[in-house]
């Protein structure tokens, strides 16, 4: 991240912090609309957190069928409203220039309007000035944020964030159970790959913390190495800024019949989901794919070291998490925490133990479909 990002998120944690507890002090408390016309979402963060979010947008749609909903998303997670099973209005915003956000919320006339961002309270002085007849947003433990909304929905560090959600959607009527709502088909890139024996890779995790997450480079040789000379063809995903980086990591890998392959920058996140569907499993860093796979039910193992998986693991029936042993595991709840011993963290997962998590998750198939003999 750069330094002017870690800078806004310095002022947003002690500046902004004061002024949404100021503005609060000033907001009246007002009734949720019975008949909203135009619902907004304020969610500008990582591919990854629109996916959590997806079940609660589909819960509002529900609840309020004959309301547009607008989203308000940033530049690097506009994508993500091609996965959602909801239709929505997508807008891009720069929350860190908070005057055009505003007036770009206020030219939707929004009735309704929704901060799903947990901590940061740039985007709550935004909804706070946005002009829309009632407003609703998360507010951690002593944390002013939650001042600035008609209603504050406590968000809990102690919890997996889709419970978070639910608790928000809550909010517009009864949700016992949370889940995600993703489309049910996406476009084919029409790349020619082995399914029957594709496993996708990703390795490179978003965000500010992204070093801390990332699994060791010479771990990951030795994972592939095995899988690939039992016959498993490896795809390697990324964005094209990845590209190579990956292909050093390839170059490395003990692979002589050439069964390990970049995707980086092939392929749009619609296309990525297309084949993450069809691949025999998915392993990845904490990060947006990691989401994805679990919102597709796609057969996943996650790695987590900064992070703890009961806070941000894969939530789906087929996935399986591996969290740390390090003792100073699980340190990061919102993505701004730092450690002292942050990069020793992910190390301390061995290849052999995500080896034996993937033998697991693929025996049941490994019968039924036969592999290609090691060169």
């Amino acid at each position: 991240m750069s330094r002017s990002s870690e800078l806004h998120r310095f002022l947003d944690r002690s500046v902004g912090k004061q002024l949404a507890g100021l503005t609060g002090f000033f907001s009246r408390k007002r009734d949720i609309p019975s008949d909203p016309r135009r619902i907004g979402l304020i969610q500008p963060t990582t591919i990854g957190d629109m996916v959590l979010a997806s079940g609660l947008i589909a819960h509002i749609r529900a609840n309020f069928p004959d309301a547009e909903i607008h989203l308000f998303q940033g530049q690097a997670n506009r994508s993500a409203a091609s996965l959602l099973a909801t239709d929505v209005v997508s807008h891009c915003c720069n929350f860190t220039e908070p005057l055009p956000a505003i007036r770009t919320l206020r030219a939707c006339s929004l009735d309704i309007l929704v901060d799903l961002v947990s901590w940061a309270s740039a985007t709550a002085l935004v909804t706070r000035f946005a002009n829309s007849r009632f407003t609703i947003g998360f507010c951690p433990k002593q944390h002013a944020r939650g001042d600035v909304f008609d209603r504050a929905v406590e968000h809990s560090g102690t919890v997996h964030e889709t419970e978070n959600f639910r608790r928000l959607a809550n909010q517009f009527g009864p949700l016992e159970t949370y889940g995600f709502a993703l489309r049910g088909s996406f476009p084919d890139p029409g790349l020619v790959l082995p399914f029957d024996r594709l496993i996708l890779i990703h390795t490179r995790p978003g965000g500010s913390r992204a070093a801390p997450k990332s699994w060791p480079r010479d771990h990951w040789i030795a994972l592939a190495s095995r899988l690939s000379n039992e016959g498993y063809c490896l795809g390697f995903t990324g964005s094209a800024a990845d590209r190579e980086d990956i292909e050093q990591l390839i170059a490395a890998i003990d692979d002589p019949a050439r069964r390990c392959l970049s995707l980086c920058g092939d392929l749009t996140i619609s296309e990525l989901a297309h084949v993450m569907r069809r691949s025999r499993l998915v392993i990845s860093v904490d990060t947006a794919i990691l989401h994805l796979a679990a919102g597709l039910d796609c057969r996943v193992i996650g790695l987590h070291g900064p992070t703890l998986s009961s806070r941000w693991g894969a939530k789906s029936s087929r996935a399986v998490s591996i969290d740390s042993p390090h003792p100073a595991s699980g340190y990061i709840c919102y993505g701004f925490e730092r450690h002292s011993q942050e990069y020793e963290i992910m190390r301390a997962i061995s290849p052999d133990v995500v080896y034996s998590a993937v033998r697991s998750a693929l025996e049941p198939e490994r019968a039924s479909v036969p592999l290609c003999q090691p060169a």
